[in-house]
């Protein structure tokens, strides 16, 4: 009668892996994070990295991180980045920003990022909450006709944008007839 398939017992051949070389040789999107956590800790002076990263100053970066950050961290705590490292609440408010400054895909943030989509989904739906409650106070409207006027008034004279009482990240581009000629 034939052995039965599995019984007989198969040498295992152990792997040797060289020590003097790390497993991953290249840069992959954890040292990115590395680097990345370094500048919102306040170890890196690359100011201009980080304002051309969020569209926002450090300092103002820190003032929204002071106002949103316990909230974030109350509201979901069991967020981690691919390592399975938990985010702090800077990191969470630095997901969600990076998410509503650039409009990039999820995936793409998140590949960048080192977390995976839905959790760069879930952060910023989060900050988008959390920034409602506690940062309405930020935006006002005008509560008078003429305190309205005046602003339109001011934003024309400025930027050139008749009938217009306010922006938020906004690109002006004009548009000019055939005929006229206009300076951009």
């Amino acid at each position: 009668m034939a052995p039965i398939r599995g019984i007989k017992k198969r040498e295992r051949v152990e792997k040797v892996v060289d020590q003097s070389s790390p497993l991953i040789s290249q840069p992959g999107p954890f040292d990115f994070w590395d680097d990345f956590s370094r500048r919102l800790s306040g170890q890196s002076k690359d100011h201009v990295t980080f304002e051309s990263f969020f569209k926002i100053s450090k300092k103002t970066f820190d003032y929204i991180c002071s106002l949103v950050g316990k909230e974030m961290m109350v509201k979901s705590a069991k967020h981690s980045d691919l390592r399975r490292t938990f985010l702090t609440s800077e990191d969470r408010v630095a997901i969600a920003l990076r998410r509503l400054s650039s409009g990039e895909s999820l995936s793409m943030i998140g590949e960048t990022l080192g977390v995976h989509r839905s959790t760069v989904s879930k952060l910023t739906w989060q900050f988008v909450q959390v920034m409602e409650e506690r940062g309405l106070h930020h935006l006002r409207w005008p509560t008078t006709a003429e305190s309205m006027k005046e602003i339109k008034i001011n934003f024309e004279n400025v930027w050139g944008l008749p009938n217009c009482c306010g922006a938020i990240d906004a690109t002006h581009v004009m548009f000019c007839s055939f005929f006229e000629q206009c300076v951009v």
